[in-house]
């Protein structure tokens, strides 16, 4: 997959992902976030998801997802009173490979 097509993939999924109103009970949170992209990405469970914040600060991340031999990286960073997020956070950018 080229860079290009890793972020039309990323763009589509976010306007996804905003689409739906928030749901005020799930997990808040970059990880969360990020478990959500790669069920959505690559139709594997939650648990199957392994996920490491490698930086962290009160409204942005660095985040790290692998499943099944698929790893993807990506900023996220805290969305505040959007009923949209619903995670409360957001993908600034994102690089997925194999």
């Amino acid at each position: 997959m080229t860079k290009y097509q890793t972020f039309a993939l990323a763009l589509s999924v976010c306007i996804m992902s905003t689409a739906t109103l928030a749901d005020t009970t799930a997990e808040q949170g970059p990880a969360p976030l990020a478990i959500s992209f790669m069920t959505q990405f690559y139709d594997v469970p939650a648990e199957a998801v392994t996920v490491t914040i490698t930086e962290q600060s009160r409204f942005a991340a660095k985040v790290k997802a692998e499943v099944d031999g698929h790893v993807c990286t990506f900023d996220a960073v805290k969305i505040s009173d959007n009923p949209n997020a619903k995670h409360g956070w957001g993908a600034g950018s994102m690089e997925c490979g194999a």
